[in-house]
């Protein structure tokens, strides 16, 4: 069995919040560390007969460095997150504002 680690970005186009964060995160873009342990019948992988190997992975930690990348001269924190919590988050940012309008306000113009 070996761990694979993949290093990525996230990017949120306004504030969100997580569980795993303390308060309302900035917008911008955070560095993403996902760690996996590959896994098979035989610790090498799953032989389907047509000489095809199929890897499986299991997610064994999902770490989320924090404060975003744009923000200088700050400490940075390396926070465990869950992939259900980053999940909801990237979901959140994806959904668009909702936004008043002068008729939701009752106001006339």
């Amino acid at each position: 069995m070996m761990i694979r680690t993949i290093e990525t970005t996230v990017t949120f186009s306004r504030p969100f919040l997580m569980p795993s964060l303390p308060g309302h995160q900035p917008a911008g873009t955070y560095r993403l560390v996902m760690d996996d342990l590959e896994i098979g019948l035989d610790g090498l992988g799953n032989a389907d007969g047509s000489g095809n190997v199929f890897i499986n992975r299991k997610r064994l930690a999902t770490q989320l460095h924090v404060p975003a990348l744009s923000m200088f001269k700050i400490a940075r924190k390396i926070v465990d997150i869950s992939d259900a919590e980053l999940t909801m988050a990237i979901e959140a940012d994806s959904r668009p504002e909702f936004v008043l309008s002068h008729r939701d306000c009752g106001a006339t113009r």
